[in-house]
């Protein structure tokens, strides 16, 4: 009898250092900007790599466009320790998608007034401070330079780019069809994307015209006058991006946010006095709401230099941080170079050392006289052959 109990006892063990054994796992967290649509069968190669070890071993994937560092920081976060490797392919995300921002520059605006909770409300109050005079209606139409002014290094700022406030129109609709708006929307962006930037502009006009409601059409024509590069381009873009977030500027996932974000940190001048000037009447009126609008406001700068400068020193604390996360968690850290070009390459390589423990860095560029299914093999076969390296795979 107690021999069977000390055979059950090693069966027991067996088993469970098996369980244990086949726990292990490739997290890949990857801003998928360059690959797109090849992503998935960029990670079943990956996987099928991974099947041809001595090891079970289960690839988890998180890709999304422009994912920035601190949202990849806050998904090591939430990972369990060891038995874990950690595969991390940053592109250029923190220089337009500045979630996180404000929070490393410890962004607070005090002396707020109380946020409105109405629409109509917040727009009201805006279109007043744009110079706007509305006698007995909110609002016939725009044809008034703005009045308001605010000091920055000691100079007067007039703004130029005056909202449409569709909200205040009198015979502004609120009803939408969602289904039919996303059939739209996606027709729209077919036209930008086959370079039919004329057709596509007429469509947004008429749709807009027809629906001012649904932000996402602004998006669309903001973003098109960044691509066609027209006279005053970033002026009108700029308009296109503030009238969608004041037609619905409550919906925290507003794609405006994001496209006032991307003109602030792709240019310099005038048009970022603009975009402070319409981020503090927006931070006045919903104060702390929008985490592109804190950021923009953290940031303050005109400079494009000295804004680059400043998201640089935002990749170099998360990505310390997410260091010290894997080395606490006992997780191997790869990280990879992007597949083209971007800003924050160098960055990323001058701040990781040799002797950094747990952590290894992939040159990942496609090569010149290298086809984009050749690139594949080769990268996921670097990823491999790092984690045999650490150890992380059998031989």
């Amino acid at each position: 009898m107690k021999f069977k109990k000390i055979a059950l006892l090693l069966i027991l063990i067996i088993f469970s250092s098996v369980i244990y054994a086949e726990e292990k796992s490739v997290v890949y967290i990857m801003d998928n900007s360059y690959l797109g649509e090849n992503t998935r069968e960029y990670f079943s190669k990956l996987q099928t790599v991974l099947d041809d070890s001595k090891d079970d071993i289960s690839l988890q994937t998180v890709s999304k466009y422009d994912i920035n560092t601190t949202e990849s920081l806050n998904i090591l976060r939430r990972l369990k320790k060891g038995n874990t490797a950690v595969v991390l392919k940053a592109g250029e995300a923190n220089y337009y998608n500045l979630y996180g921002f404000s929070s490393f520059k410890r962004y607070h605006q005090t002396n707020l007034k109380n946020e409105l909770s109405s629409v109509k409300e917040i727009n009201f109050e805006i279109a007043k401070e744009y110079g706007i005079i509305n006698k007995n209606t909110f609002y016939d139409a725009v044809d008034t330079v703005g009045k308001q002014i605010f000091m920055s290094n000691g100079k007067i700022f007039k703004p130029s780019v005056i909202p449409k406030f569709y909200i205040l129109n009198s015979n502004f609709e609120q009803n939408v069809n969602i289904a039919a708006s996303l059939t739209s929307y996606s027709y729209a962006w077919n036209l930008i994307n086959e370079g039919k930037f004329n057709e596509a502009y007429n469509f947004l006009i008429k749709i807009i015209y027809k629906q001012p409601k649904q932000s996402m059409f602004h998006y669309a024509l903001g973003s098109l006058y960044l691509l066609k590069k027209d006279e005053n381009y970033q002026e009108k873009a700029l308009s296109a991006f503030e009238d969608g977030i004041l037609v619905d500027p409550f919906d925290r996932d507003n794609l405006c946010y994001k496209g006032l974000a991307v003109i602030f940190m792709m240019y310099e001048g005038k048009i970022i006095k603009e975009i402070l000037f319409f981020s503090k009447l927006l931070e006045k009126y919903m104060p702390n709401y929008s985490k592109d609008i804190s950021a923009i406001l953290a940031i303050g700068n005109v400079n494009y230099d000295e804004k680059i400068e400043l998201i640089n020193d935002w990749i170099i604390s998360d990505m310390e941080k997410i260091k010290q996360t894997c080395q606490k968690k006992n997780i191997d850290l790869i990280l990879t170079s992007y597949p083209m070009d971007v800003k924050s390459e160098e960055v990323i390589k001058k701040h990781i050392s040799n002797n950094d423990k747990n952590t290894s860095f992939i040159e990942d560029k496609i090569e010149n006289n290298e086809s984009f299914y050749e690139w594949v093999n080769n990268s996921v076969r670097k990823i491999f052959s790092v984690l045999k390296q650490k150890g992380f795979i059998d031989e």
